[in-house]
């Protein structure tokens, strides 16, 4: 901690400026911070407390969060600055007010070590997104809080909203009457995250600093465990997926039944379910077999029920006989789940070492320009939030269904990335062709900027 108040000490200009600042935030190490001697010994267990450790142009603040705690949502106006996540989990509300309307927009998590951004101008709130753990935060502020007088603050059960006055201690409801200068009743409507976009299924859901493989491996097997009862229904139930799934489906039968008359072998990496995989099969009334990995054991599970033979597991870490190949491999859906570009280049190389000479390989990947997708929106995220300083990669982004608790991970690709990635592979014959995926779903697109990317590639017969 001495570390961190000589740096603040020695940014005490009033020069600061906000990206200044930061540059200097993140160039601290905030893992494994001794910070219990500054806690304050008289804080309380039922609300946040706050301790200022450095007065001057640039504020440092240690806050203690007991489990479930938040502070109100709250208007910044005249301050800016950074917050740096000590211990626990820290969960970042941002919302926008348009009119008497109060909408909810997005949550970052933020673990140990990672650092959230309080740009000026924004209202949100910061909760312990633990109720078990305690949460302890580090704020640097600038200018300085020295008062919490003129501060709004916004209550989403009651549409109240406070403004503070020189008594307040800070951004809580839980004060006294006197530490408000004014409060109105039923000031605006809160409208939640689904209504104010229009009841999406699922939401961006970024983590800070990105989780390593293993805990991103782990999530999404949580994940699919947590959608395998229901995820044949959401393929077959959203019209927009169905046709999308079905094209793509037909796509790859169709070529198979073009390039590989009496395929005897198929293996599907991500074979989830195993119901696409039965459905490719049905449509080109093949008499194949096909074995399947999947790192959900509840999927493979389902497609053991289908009669596909399944690997529970994740492919790299998957042990295959070497001289084990197939006709045909197909990776759909999820080859963006591999976190990272050179994990995705080593699953494409194995990939091809099980692939027979003159094999046919499918995948398809979400395209980081469809403007009718994520892909826009994780960009504008990734550098708004400056999530290269946090181990991201361009295309990068987390998400979670709104009525389910796990979050999963997907990347989306330039069309350039992905066919290099298969070219240093060693493959040959790439072709990309666009499918709407949101938009006009299920048709193929010309436009570069519409539809998911799916690709085949061949293995050269002289390999």
């Amino acid at each position: 901690m001495e570390e961190i108040l000589s740096k603040v000490a020695s940014l005490a200009s009033d020069q600061l400026n906000f990206e200044e600042l930061g540059d200097a935030i993140y160039s601290l190490d905030f893992v494994d911070v001794d910070y219990e001697a500054y806690l304050d010994p008289n804080r309380s267990e039922n609300d946040y407390c706050r301790k200022v450790l450095h007065e001057g142009p640039l504020e440092c603040v240690l806050l203690f969060w007991p489990p479930g705690t938040e502070s109100a949502i709250h208007y910044h106006r005249g301050f800016w600055g950074y917050v740096a996540v000590l211990e626990g989990i820290a969960e970042n509300v941002e919302y926008v007010q348009r009119g008497e309307t109060l909408e909810e927009g997005m949550t970052v998590r933020v673990l140990s070590g990672g650092i959230i951004r309080e740009p000026d101008d924004i209202i949100h709130k910061i909760q312990n997104g633990s109720n078990i753990n305690n949460l302890v935060t580090l704020h640097f502020y600038y200018p300085p809080i020295n008062t919490f007088k003129g501060m709004k603050i916004y209550e989403l059960e009651t549409g109240r909203e406070g403004t503070l006055g020189e008594k307040a201690k800070s951004a809580s409801w839980k004060q006294a009457e006197e530490c408000f200068e004014e409060i109105q009743e039923n000031a605006f409507e809160f409208m939640p995250f689904d209504k104010a976009k229009n009841f999406p299924s699922h939401k961006i859901f970024p983590i800070i600093p990105k989780p390593d493989c293993d805990q991103i491996s782990s999530m999404l097997a949580g994940y699919y465990n947590e959608q395998a009862e229901q995820y044949d229904n959401f393929d077959t139930q959203h019209k927009s997926r169905q046709r999308y799934t079905n094209r793509i489906n037909e796509l790859i039968a169709s070529d198979i039944h073009d390039k590989h008359q009496g395929i005897k072998s198929k293996l599907a990496i991500a074979c989830g379910t195993g119901r696409r995989e039965m459905n490719i099969k049905e449509i080109i009334s093949g008499d194949y077999e096909v074995m399947g990995i999947d790192i959900s054991a509840d999927m493979c599970q389902i497609a053991e029920e289908r009669g596909i033979e399944t690997i529970h597991g994740d492919w790299l870490n998957t042990e295959i006989p070497q001289d084990k190949q197939f006709e045909v491999i197909t990776f759909l859906y999820a080859f963006g789940h591999i976190t990272t570009h050179e994990k995705r280049r080593k699953v494409l190389e194995k990939v091809f070492n099980h692939l027979e000479p003159g094999g046919s390989f499918y995948v398809d990947v979400f395209n980081l320009y469809d403007k009718s997708e994520w892909g826009p929106k994780a960009l504008d995220v990734y550098n708004r939030l400056q999530l290269y300083r946090s181990d991201y990669e361009e295309g990068d982004v987390f998400y979670k269904k709104l009525e389910g608790d796990e979050i999963a991970y997907l990347h989306y690709f330039r069309e350039e990335e992905i066919t290099n990635l298969l070219i240093e592979a060693g493959f040959s014959e790439i072709d990309v062709t666009h499918v709407g995926y949101v938009q006009r779903s299920g048709e193929i697109q010309q436009e570069k900027d519409l539809g998911a990317l799916f690709v085949k590639a061949r293995k050269a017969r002289n390999e």
